[in-house]
């Protein structure tokens, strides 16, 4: 590690250090409880339903984000800022309605991002690995264009809303790709991995950039190699590296296209723009993100990094760190997206889609610290979102796509370190401290990574249980490997349900436990867009430009008409 990163971990660990075993001395009372068990009462009996129409639509999706994630990534927000932590709240956890969804997709009970996202977007369940197709098809090529289902953003694209979406990963990676393209396979990213000499099944990237995503807005994320072709080289990007490899950056620069049918869908798209007459820019670090993005920006293509993005912890200014160094962070492609998107005085509201893809990827490398670093980004950008728009005609979700085999355990102290270890010798079998955090499996497995781990290869050859006892140093190492119970490459998706938050209208919508697919109902009739216009209809909404989203009320007269026709509704299925 550089200089600058073992810095920036000392300092970490001595700032959330610092708080341990600190009590608010204000708990002690019993009074306290009563005065927030009341406060919290009052605000749950005053809150009425949303009932407007959703102008705009802003759904975050915190990918593989499991409970105790949150729950992790709360506490440590809260030690960041001083506090022992466990009090804390992560911004969208104040929302007043939260529900569960099961996440199985139709042949895995277990689902990966690709099938979740597909439900989340699509309404449809599908198959593990693929993207915005029917279930009833198979891993082919043939027959996949016929199957393809229609995704939330295009029925808001339809209602004259505009749409994007923001990434940390590939613009073509799973989630995000549901909202504009289908697949049998997800790894149809590029040419480069779909089945040769076969139009029935075009590359994710390829129908991104095609005519009939001319009217996404926003698209704001990685991947640049799925659109340039073989050989490329782009002097702008000197010195790219790629750090998706487990242990850090390849030494030397890595090619910057991957397409072997040498086309260049950037200059595609930018030409395509151009020709249409379209105020477009194409962005590809930071600066020119907010240089180039002006007020009458009607549509943005950002690619940020050959591959995926950088982990926040990645970014600042480390001396190893050299692909990309003026990266935007998710809450600066959101800011910018706004700016494209949210136009107050327009008769039209926008949807847009925001993943923090990176909480998933550090968890499947068993880097814990590095994964609630990426959810507290996302959670600050939850902020930005809400400052930025109004509760009345704005819907805000916030959801995971799946959950993880991780884990908060032990019994810590109040305000220790949540990165940091378990020293109970009463409850270790050995009598040795236990990181607080761990997976169900993993890379972190005792010597799994022996000999190839750059942060202690000694400590992994000899397992965490052997040799001298773990420290909170070590373990809140962004380095760190959390141990796993079961040695796999990778780690593993959980099959628990996810929560989900909302705040605005019809949010109330969500409750209980729910399909996944319930989440495009609700999007879908929120913004009364045409799949569910006869619906808001017989609900007694009025129905007109997307403009008049505020004044859209279920009034008293027409109370009669929406109990007739769900009555109706209901005697039809």
């Amino acid at each position: 590690m550089g200089l600058a990163n073992v810095f920036w971990c000392m300092s970490w660990f001595l700032l959330i250090g610092s708080c341990w075993t600190r009590i608010n001395q204000e708990e002690l009372d019993p009074n306290y409880w009563t005065r927030i068990n009341r406060l919290q009462m009052q605000l749950t009996l005053t809150e009425k339903p949303n009932e407007n129409v959703a102008k705009n639509v802003i759904v975050f999706v915190a990918d593989g984000t499991s409970l105790s994630t949150w729950a992790a990534a709360r506490i440590l927000k809260g030690q960041l800022a001083g506090k022992t932590g466990e009090e804390e709240y992560l911004t969208f956890e104040r929302f007043p309605n939260v529900g569960l969804l099961k996440t199985y997709c139709i042949d895995r009970m277990v689902t990966d991002s690709a099938a979740a996202a597909c439900a989340m977007f699509n309404g449809v369940k599908t198959r593990y690995n693929s993207v915005g197709i029917n279930p009833a098809h198979d891993h082919t090529c043939e027959g996949s264009s016929a199957q393809a289902t229609k995704s939330i953003l295009q029925y808001a694209a339809e209602s004259g809303r505009r749409t994007g979406f923001i990434t940390t990963a590939r613009l073509t990676h799973a989630t995000p790709a549901n909202l504009y393209a289908f697949a049998a396979e997800r790894s149809w990213e590029s040419d480069k991995h779909t089945p040769a000499n076969n139009e029935e099944c075009p590359d994710i990237a390829q129908q991104l950039m095609s005519m009939k995503n001319f009217h996404i807005n926003v698209m704001m994320g990685g991947g640049r190699k799925g659109f340039l072709p073989v050989g490329y080289d782009n002097p702008s990007a000197a010195g790219d590296f790629t750090r998706r490899k487990r242990f850090g950056s390849v030494p030397g620069p890595q090619p910057q296209g991957e397409r072997t049918d040498g086309r260049n869908l950037i200059q595609e798209w930018i030409t395509a723009m151009q020709r249409l007459n379209q105020s477009s820019v194409y962005v590809t670090n930071n600066s020119t993100l907010y240089s180039e993005i002006k007020q009458d920006t009607d549509h943005v293509l950002g690619l940020f990094a050959r591959d995926h993005m950088d982990y926040i912890a990645d970014l600042p200014g480390l001396p190893e760190h050299t692909e990309d160094h003026d990266q935007p962070m998710l809450t600066d492609m959101l800011k910018q997206a706004l700016k494209v998107l949210h136009k107050p005085d327009s008769d039209h509201g926008f949807f847009l889609m925001v993943e923090g893809a990176r909480i998933d990827h550090a968890h499947h490398y068993g880097w814990a610290n590095k994964a609630l670093l990426e959810a507290i980004e996302l959670d600050k950008a939850v902020g930005i979102a809400l400052e930025a728009t109004q509760e009345k005609d704005t819907l805000v979700i916030v959801v995971s796509d799946h959950s993880f085999a991780f884990d908060l355990l032990g019994y810590p102290q109040r305000g220790h370190p949540v990165n940091g270890v378990v020293d109970d010798p009463a409850e270790s079998l050995d009598g040795k401290p236990y990181p607080i955090l761990t997976y169900g499996a993993g890379p972190g497995y005792r010597g799994y990574l022996a000999g190839i781990s750059p942060y202690d290869e000694q400590r992994f050859k000899d397992g965490y249980r052997n040799g001298a006892p773990l420290t909170d140093a070590e373990a809140s190492n962004l380095q760190f490997y959390q141990p796993s119970a079961v040695p796999t490459k990778y780690g593993q998706h959980d099959g628990e349900d996810v929560a989900i938050y909302a705040q605005g209208p019809m949010a109330h919508l969500f409750n209980g436990v729910k399909e996944q697919t319930y989440v495009f109902s609700v999007m879908s009739y929120a913004m009364c867009d045409k799949s569910y216009r006869p619906q808001c209809l017989n609900a007694g909404y009025m129905v007109g430009p997307v403009s008049d989203a505020s004044t859209y009320q279920k009034t008293g007269s027409t109370m009669l008409i929406a109990l007739l026709s769900s009555f109706f509704i209901t005697f039809m299925l």
